[in-house]
């Protein structure tokens, strides 16, 4: 199997859900995406009055209605070929609440904004998986009340 890395971003930070991230397999090369590991953290000025950033990454069921910058994973060996997924970083316009599995995400968790968090699978059972589904895939998004500057995060997948 192959490994990829996304280095995603979301340069408005702001009290409701921004995507940093959108990834998944299109239909002519459908594959179960393996998160194994990511870290985030804010990559600029924290803001006056300390706060929270809270993180969710949830599966995505439909990528038709996010709108954000077109981002081609990076192999982890250069040996690799190219990744076959597609991914969005920097999202402008959000999933609505029935494409995303916003009841039961399969990563939430917060951190101060002067925090970094890393997180990775110890073992392959603990993978985040998508299905091999057309449009079917991972979706990242981060709320703060008071931080409204940049985030930035390293998304390492399988495919």
């Amino acid at each position: 199997m192959a490994t990829y890395q996304i280095n995603a971003n979301q340069s408005a930070v702001a009290s409701t859900a921004k995507g940093t991230m959108a990834l998944w397999s299109p239909s002519g090369a459908l594959r179960r995406l393996k998160i194994y590991e990511f870290d985030i953290g804010a990559s600029s000025a924290p803001a006056a009055t300390d706060c929270n950033i809270n993180i969710v990454l949830s599966r995505s069921f439909s990528t038709s209605l996010v709108v954000g910058t077109s981002y081609t994973p990076n192999a982890t060996d250069p040996g690799d070929g190219a990744a076959d997924a597609t991914s969005l970083v920097n999202i402008t316009t959000e999933l609505v609440a029935g494409s995303i599995s916003s009841g039961l995400p399969e990563y939430s968790n917060g951190m101060n904004q002067r925090n970094t968090i890393r997180w990775v699978a110890a073992q392959e059972s603990q993978f985040l998986i998508s299905a091999a589904t057309t449009l079917v895939g991972h979706y990242m998004t981060v709320t703060s009340p008071n931080y409204g500057s940049s985030i930035s995060t390293n998304i390492y997948y399988l495919e």
